[in-house]
């Protein structure tokens, strides 16, 4: 096709119900039409930047990102294209802005300017009026009057050309992507419908054949605006940066690497001799090795900061413990972090950090879950508001939340949406290639005079609606700390629970190269706390506690342990009790046992039979 034109309004499913094509899969569509760039520019939201830019230049297609945000208090809209990385970090601080603030759009965009204005972004604004007021902040000549030809009339098209010209502005012209292909229509309307509250006859797509297919064919669509079309290649041309995925951005702990490693060092031998009494030979080798790995990795600064969360918790008395894979190293131990001696136990380092796993190690820390939030507040606090951000999760629909939803916009009450819903199993959480017809027979039960295209029509919009982006949430622990504001990186938005998330979730958060922290509530320390008070006891260090407490051993020969944290199920019971478990060690070998691998395989039987043939002589039986 012809060089002239680049669209520059490309809508994914994450512009607010808005679009039906993933943001992953943009490039693929680009690519097979032959254009070299494309821009999604989503509403309110670069939740899907990361899939785009990806999928994009795995295309080879130029990625340009950007967003649209409107103003709370007009309405008015700006389209906002990021020209270069730092006008990226710019979108992202508007994007925030607009989600987290009030105040007129243009004094949010003057907050989000640099001395030079808002250097790197390129501003698309529909009404030439409002560009010159923005013009004022963002500087001339990164303003643009954009005309949607598939939104606005041929003569109000050229009375906004002829009033930018007069107002010495430029005009871009456009086209509004929504969908794949015409065969979209029905999902979208019913997407509408589903935001809108709202039926399906009740609504009709504003835009005019908003669909990928349509792009090869604009230009003949939009004689006399020739100019219009090639400032979009223009546009496109300005944009030049790497998103740079795949460096890490981590806070420094200490001015330089060296002296991260020195204090780091220095923190793990002066607990050393506490934690290995008379044993310190085979312990100080250990360290040493996991010193080298971590300097070679540059991982220095993580550990310290996770030592300084773990250290305010234990300084304000809040229970805390470290748990998974990280108790197999000994720089966790030492630093109390985690409270398993990984040497006595014969635990791997390399299952939790190894030279051949470059990412940062995954370090879970447990608080009483009643103080959580205290910690979360010292992690601000101590590292800058704007830092420091919760991460969001992407909630999509599954086969029960679209059937009601599509149900409503398809004209059902609530409580048949909700019957129909209910109706569906529960193993259908995800794309199920069997859901629409589910769907239509389980119509028949809760509303039989539906005619039977109609309930196969709902049928195959269900199935088409599963798996699309539902709402944010908060991630149940994940935090993430930065070396810079978080808005160099992604936008922030309110989740429903009131708390700012970024609007990348998990996998964006880590392919952006920024180091998810999950701080998790545990309601099992919570019990330890209620229950040390209760009994007017000092909370101890676990690894105080004596290991052979005779009530504790009768407790759990008996498989007593309802109540007790992992050892509750009726499961765990009855194993605890076949093994005839008498300490520490036993309920580890208990709980390794219990799991899905150990059980199915057999070893779980194989392990209880050759217990019980050594319990006689007092012994347990070897592994490995």
């Amino acid at each position: 096709m012809a060089t002239s034109y680049v669209p520059l309004r490309l809508r994914s499913r994450y512009s607010l119900l808005g679009g039906t094509v993933s943001a992953a899969a943009m490039g693929a569509h680009l690519a097979r039409l032959g254009f070299g760039a494309g821009a999604m520019v989503d509403a309110g939201n670069v939740c899907g930047a990361v899939d785009f830019y990806t999928g994009m230049v795995a295309e080879g297609v130029k990625p340009i990102l950007g967003a649209e945000v409107e103003c709370k208090a007009t309405g008015a809209r700006l389209g906002l294209i990021a020209l270069t990385r730092n006008g990226y970090g710019r979108v992202c601080k508007v994007v925030t802005d607009t989600n987290l603030k009030q105040g007129a759009l243009i004094d949010l965009l003057s907050d989000a300017a640099g001395a030079r204005g808002l250097d790197g972004v390129a501003v698309l604004a529909a009404a030439p009026g409002y560009a010159s007021e923005v013009a004022e902040v963002a500087g001339r000549d990164r303003v643009w009057v954009q005309a949607v030809l598939n939104r606005e009339r041929p003569r109000d098209v050229r009375a906004k050309v002829g009033e930018a010209r007069r107002r010495g502005l430029k005009v871009v012209a456009d086209w509004e992507v929504l969908g794949e292909t015409r065969e979209d229509a029905a999902l979208l309307c019913t997407l509408q419908a589903m935001r809108e509250g709202r039926l399906v006859s009740q609504v009709r797509l504003e835009a005019r054949e908003p669909w990928l297919e349509r792009l090869p064919y604009i230009e003949r669509e939009a004689r006399g605006l020739e100019e219009a079309l090639r400032e979009t290649v223009r546009i496109a041309g300005m944009v030049d940066f790497d998103l740079g995925l795949g460096a890490s951005h981590f806070p420094r702990a200490t001015p330089s690497p060296a002296e991260s490693l020195a204090g780091l060092r220095a923190m793990c031998e002066a607990a050393l001799p506490a934690r290995y009494r008379g044993g310190e030979s085979a312990a100080r080798r250990r360290l040493e090795a996991e010193l080298d790995i971590i300097a070679r990795l540059g991982f220095a600064d993580y550990f310290l900061v996770v030592a300084d969360i773990v250290g305010y918790a234990r300084r304000q008395s809040i229970p805390v413990c470290g748990r998974g894979s990280g108790a197999s190293s000994i720089v966790s131990y030492l630093l109390g972090i985690t409270h398993v001696d990984p040497i006595s136990q014969g635990l791997l380092l390399e299952r939790f950090l190894n030279e051949h796993r470059p990412d940062y190690p995954d370090l879970d820390v447990d608080l009483s879950w009643q103080r959580r939030d205290e910690v979360i507040r010292y992690v601000y606090e101590r590292f800058g508001h704007d830092r420091v951000a919760m991460i969001s999760t992407h909630n999509t629909f599954e086969a029960r939340s679209a059937a009601r939803e599509v149900a409503k916009a398809f004209g059902l009450g609530p409580s048949e949406a909700q019957a129909l819903a209910s109706l569906l199993p529960h193993s259908y959480r995800r794309e199920h290639d069997g859901v629409g017809e589910k769907v239509a027979a389980c119509l028949g039960q809760v509303k039989p005079e539906m005619p039977a295209d109609a309930a196969a029509l709902l049928g195959r919009t269900v199935s088409q609606v599963v798996g699309f982006p539902h709402h944010s949430s908060v991630h149940c622990g994940g935090v993430v700390i930065s070396d810079r504001p978080i808005t160099y990186y992604t936008a922030l938005e309110l989740a429903p629970k009131g708390v700012a998330v970024t609007q990348a979730d998990m996998h964006a958060v880590e392919k952006l190269g920024l180091v998810k922290i999950d701080l998790l509530g545990n309601r099992a320390l919570a019990v330890v706390e209620d229950t040390v008070k209760a009994a007017g006891v000092a909370a101890s260090d676990p690894a105080a506690i004596e290991p052979d407490d005779p009530k504790t051993a009768a407790l759990l020969e008996a498989g007593d342990t309802l109540s007790c944290f992992n050892l509750e199920s009726p499961a765990m019971r009855n194993l605890l009790a076949m093994l005839k478990a008498r300490d520490r060690d036993d309920a580890i070998l208990a709980l390794a046992l219990v799991r899905p691998g150990p059980a199915a395989g057999g070893m779980k039987e194989k392990y209880i039979r050759l217990r019980a043939r050594d319990n006689g002589n007092g012994g347990r039986p070897r592994t490995g």
